[in-house]
């Protein structure tokens, strides 16, 4: 089960815009000066329509492409952090119960 924080990080870890993951390339997250972040693809398209305020808030940010605008390092760094908690959560093994399950046949009185 999913704890309200993990949630909450799998939620940012996606462009608001067009809902898919950042990754460190062509939808690596930028960040606007009001603190909103939006992947590099999404955003050039969006400046490229003469668009000059924060697609969220509508903060101006002036920005003439995406690349004006720096990479957001916190949110790349708190989803790596992310990644790598969720790989070895599932590479944990189960933990063993030392318990012998025992059955009783109701007819006899005798385990199985």
């Amino acid at each position: 089960q999913l704890t309200t924080l993990e949630i909450h990080i799998m939620d940012k870890s996606e462009c608001s815009i067009c809902n898919n993951i950042f990754d460190g390339e062509a939808r690596r997250p930028r960040a606007l000066p009001c603190g909103h972040g939006f992947c590099t693809l999404c955003l050039e398209a969006y400046i490229k329509t003469g668009r000059t305020t924060c697609p969220t808030c509508r903060v101006e940010h002036g920005a003439s492409s995406a690349t004006d605008l720096p990479v957001s390092f916190m949110l790349e760094e708190l989803l790596q952090k992310a990644s790598s908690a969720a790989a070895s959560q599932k590479h944990e093994p189960e933990p063993t119960h030392n318990e012998n399950i025992v059955e009783m046949c109701p007819k006899h009185k005798g385990t199985l």
